[in-house]
């Protein structure tokens, strides 16, 4: 992920290292396509400059690691704004039981940069959230410079998870994701590019096999893990656009504007 006119560099960047990473991409094997998302943070950023480059993205791949995942002002979200204040990348993730038989896990990424802060519901989530030892300052309006020259904004969404569902089944989980979005106060502006994906790691497909067929299980529809997964999904999306603003610092960008964070009270 990246901004709106890093689209390009990021993809390239991507593409040189997956073909470092493996010789036999467009040569004795088929083409890769490199999917990039992007939001417009042309408010904080300079955009015009072009500041980032292929040789980013290639760093930002070979530098990934598990542990825990650095949110708000960071990467991507480095310029993004959430609500009229300071967003960027949020996670959250649930576990869920599988008929008592194993567990499943939904995971959601996003990037934050939309909406106005009399919209925000994040004061009644950490009110009902005790893990979250923050409070928050009342009557909070978005300023009249950032209403006027702050584009309408977008949000990636990324769902993963691995639960065995299929291509149908995960742009049903994706759906269950816009309404996450829905109970933080969004009102999908005009203008706003609200793009979710889905996808599973529960099984993988052999690039060459000698079998005309493939064969995998897949969750029926009609399980009742099926609901858990959409309630999952939902929950995560909502905490993890709160949790890109939690994470958040106040940031000053281009013409020396800047935007606050979330006023929370530790």
């Amino acid at each position: 992920m990246t901004n709106t006119f890093s689209v390009g560099a990021v993809l390239e960047g991507t593409l040189q290292h997956m073909l470092m990473e493996n010789t036999a991409i467009g040569d004795s094997t088929s083409s890769l396509n490199v999917v990039v998302g992007e939001c417009n943070d042309s408010y904080l950023n300079s955009m015009r400059e072009l500041k980032v480059r292929a040789n980013h993205a290639v760093e930002a791949i070979r530098n990934a690691e598990g542990g825990p995942l650095e949110q708000g002002a960071v990467g991507a979200g480095k310029g993004m704004i959430c609500f009229g204040r300071k967003g960027g990348i949020g996670s959250s993730s649930r576990t869920i039981s599988d008929e008592g038989k194993s567990s499943l896990t939904v995971g959601v990424l996003t990037l934050t940069n939309f909406g106005i802060s009399e919209e925000c519901r994040i004061n009644e989530w950490l009110a009902k959230n005790s893990k979250q030892s923050l409070t928050v300052e009342n009557d909070l309006t978005t300023s009249e410079e950032m209403e006027h020259e702050k584009p309408d904004g977008s949000i990636m969404i990324i769902v993963a998870t691995d639960a065995p569902l299929n291509d149908r089944q995960l742009k049903r989980l994706a759906k269950r994701a816009s309404i996450g979005l829905a109970r933080t106060g969004s009102t999908v502006h005009n203008g706003s590019g609200d793009i979710i994906i889905a996808f599973s790691n529960a099984y993988t497909i052999s690039h060459r096999s000698e079998e005309v067929t493939n064969s995998y299980t897949i969750l029926r529809d009609d399980t009742p893990i099926m609901n858990k997964l959409f309630q999952a999904v939902i929950e995560a999306t909502e905490e993890a656009v709160y949790q890109s603003m939690i994470h958040a610092q106040t940031t000053i960008g281009r013409k020396e504007r800047v935007v606050e964070r979330w006023p929370f009270i530790e």
